[in-house]
């Protein structure tokens, strides 16, 4: 990614996500050095999961295991927000409710970003029969919505509309 790309991303982030207000700092941790986080390193599917929810991040992992697909987790808005400007997943499966920024501010953000806005975004969340008032907010930006709980199959079926899902070969 260009550090044009980043440094406009980051100030879209800092304006949006609310970071550094009321004076106050923070610091976020990634797991991949800005330097060497390059998305076209590699062919392999990047699959984002935001949720505050470690046991559903932690079931999609379990899910998508067997498949060749770098599985990046985030855990509120504004780490997702990061690890999406240093890493470019190809897909993003987001909760409507996460800490720190909720799912609508993410989907927005990302449609706001003109680097960013060809991630497709699928909401999955207890709320996504569409009658909760942040879902139908995000109908016109998100790509697809699922209803919590989502049987494994029925998730990989959807997946699969956005990214290849190839089984590892074995080792």
């Amino acid at each position: 990614m260009d550090p044009a790309d980043v440094a406009n991303a980051v100030s879209v982030l800092s304006r949006n996500m609310g970071f550094g207000l009321m004076g106050q700092s923070f610091a976020v941790l990634s797991p991949v050095p800005l330097a060497t986080a390059d998305p076209d390193k590699t062919k392999t599917p990047r699959l984002m999961v935001v949720d505050c929810d470690v046991n559903f991040v932690e079931s999609q992992r379990r899910v998508f295991r067997p498949f060749d697909v770098d599985f990046l987790a985030a855990f509120n808005g504004k780490q997702a927000c990061w690890r999406i400007v240093t890493e470019k997943p190809d897909l993003i499966i987001s909760d409507t409710h996460t800490l720190y920024g909720d799912g609508q501010n993410l989907v927005q953000w990302l449609q706001d970003n003109t680097v960013l806005r060809s991630i497709p975004v699928i909401v999955a969340s207890i709320d996504s029969d569409g009658h909760d008032i942040r879902c139908q907010r995000m109908q016109p930006a998100a790509d697809e919505f699922v209803a919590k709980p989502i049987a494994c199959d029925q998730m990989r079926q959807v997946v699969s509309r956005y990214i290849p899902l190839t089984l590892k070969k074995p080792l």
